[in-house]
């Protein structure tokens, strides 16, 4: 088992993972960027991983009406789910 198996909850499969919870922690977008996107796998590239980070972090905004970070607490770690829209945003 690897740093990038760990999860803090196992019942939420989107759980951020511990590597990307420490990136989180320290500062570190890139990391944390990284992080999400390995988690993705072939679902989300790293740019996209990137931008979802940034919008979870309240770094940049989506510009989306119905963006999946609204009413969130800027807080909050990206999900896979979060990227995908960022790719699906892309993609049109």
């Amino acid at each position: 088992m690897s740093v990038n198996d760990l999860k803090v909850s196992n019942d939420d499969s989107d759980s951020p993972s511990l590597r990307q919870r420490i990136a989180s922690a320290t500062g570190d977008r890139h990391a944390e960027a990284k992080a999400l996107a390995d988690r993705a796998g072939d679902a989300v590239g790293e740019d996209e991983a990137k931008t979802a980070v940034r919008e979870a972090h309240g770094d940049i905004t989506s510009g989306a009406e119905n963006s999946a970070h609204e009413g969130r607490a800027v807080s909050e770690l990206a999900s896979v789910a979060d990227a995908e829209a960022v790719r699906d945003r892309n993609s049109h």
